[in-house]
């Protein structure tokens, strides 16, 4: 079966047909999720997002590949269903539903002409869904690249009690090798993905170091590099620090929400919005900046 465009498919005896329904490549058990939630205590906790979405691909017809799509397994005791999204990766509103069943896993062709972005969510008995699995591009090449977007990596100084950010894997390694007060916190967020419809939207980060404060500090704003540059001595601009996004227009990326430690004059970053509204609640000396840039969730 093979997709077309977000708004049709062809069936296998040829007929095209509008996509209105979710496809298909072999007869599925679909769970009605609805009939669950019927006399249940509500439910607001949804599912853990999807992982381990991947693909595998062999040739099909003469242009078209055959793809699999296959996803861990949740493990929830109320999961309903998975159901797959296919759109047109340069428009967010064509997203489709292509597959709706309690497999975590589906096959079926796709035109090498097309260009797409897939990914999964899970569905409990609550109807409660799961954040997006990682994005898996299809363009015209017929390859399906997998995660296309940088880990930035974060570290807490201990000494300082602030935070290191970096899209450097040897950095990162040798801050682990040689900096002891550096604990590292894993993959904070994602900087801009190659196959994301805002990628050519990007905008530098830059990075300056404190010499007062032996900490760093992160800026998207041009204006503010320059003034800083001018005004600050103290700050050493040390380069582009990674990509990230200058807006969220039409798009699924999120705020990177700054603040401001008036106590010890350096910055904190986060991407949590309930962490934001916990710092904004229980700590005064942190003065919220707004919104520095946009990424992606890790």
């Amino acid at each position: 079966m093979e997709l077309l465009h977000p708004n049709s498919y062809v069936t296998n005896d040829n007929n095209t047909k509008p996509w209105s329904k979710p496809i298909m490549s072999e007869p599925q058990h679909v769970i009605d999720i609805t009939s669950f939630s019927a006399g249940l205590a509500t439910d607001s906790t949804p599912p853990a997002k999807p992982t381990g979405f991947s693909y595998s691909s062999v040739a099909g017809r003469e242009g078209f590949s055959l793809i699999t799509f296959s996803w861990d397994r949740n493990v929830e005791s109320d999961l309903a269903s998975y159901k797959l999204f296919a759109g047109d990766a340069r428009d967010p509103s064509s997203y489709q539903e292509v597959y709706s069943g309690n497999k975590n896993s589906t096959s079926f062709e796709i035109s090498k002409t097309d260009y797409k972005q897939f990914y999964v969510k899970a569905y409990d008995t609550s109807l409660n869904a799961s954040k997006a699995s990682d994005t898996l591009g299809y363009d015209s090449s017929g390859l399906l690249p997998t995660k296309q977007r940088p880990d930035i990596f974060r570290f807490y100084d201990e000494k300082t009690g602030s935070h290191f950010y970096t899209q450097s894997a040897e950095e990162r390694d040798s801050i682990l090798s040689h900096l002891p007060n550096y604990k590292y916190e894993g993959n904070a967020f994602d900087g801009k993905d190659d196959f994301h419809p805002l990628r050519d939207r990007y905008v530098e980060v830059w990075r300056f170091y404190n010499k007062d404060t032996n900490t760093h500090f992160y800026t998207a704003s041009a204006e503010e590099r320059d003034q800083i540059q001018k005004n600050l001595p103290q700050y050493v601009f040390e380069g582009k620090a990674y990509d990230a996004y200058g807006n969220n227009e039409r798009y699924d990326v999120h705020p990177l929400f700054r603040f401001y430690n008036t106590q010890t004059g350096t910055h904190f970053y986060t991407v949590d919005e309930s962490e934001k509204i916990n710092i904004e609640t229980t700590i005064p000396q942190f003065k919220y900046e707004g919104i520095a840039y946009y990424v992606n969730y890790a």
